[in-house]
């Protein structure tokens, strides 16, 4: 997030929110005992679609570092297409896909 321009504080105050978390489930009706998150968001808090699409962005411009397809929408070279949780990379060539993945 530092590479992304995210002030310090704020990163440093994530990172406070996620530290040590604690939870339960219920399963069957039954609770757990408690054990600590390791991955993951919190469900159900406002913080994470936001999280999640921090994350995505840090993927994707790693992702498409120096690639060359695409496609021409409206006059503008498009190289890849994001809804929600759902991303699709247009390649031109078979080449250029083959060089999204293989590293």
């Amino acid at each position: 997030m530092m590479d992304m321009g995210y002030p310090l504080h704020l990163i440093d105050l994530l990172a406070k929110l996620y530290r040590k978390q604690l939870t339960k489930v219920k399963v069957a009706g039954t609770l757990s005992e408690w054990f600590h998150v390791k991955k993951g968001v919190r469900q159900g808090c406002v913080l994470s679609p936001y999280l999640f699409n921090i994350l995505e962005e840090m993927v994707m411009r790693e992702t498409l570092d120096g690639f060359q397809g695409g496609l021409q929408i409206g006059g503008q070279k498009d190289t890849n297409l994001r809804y929600a949780d759902d991303t699709s990379c247009w390649p031109l060539r078979r080449q250029n896909y083959r060089s999204l993945w293989i590293t």
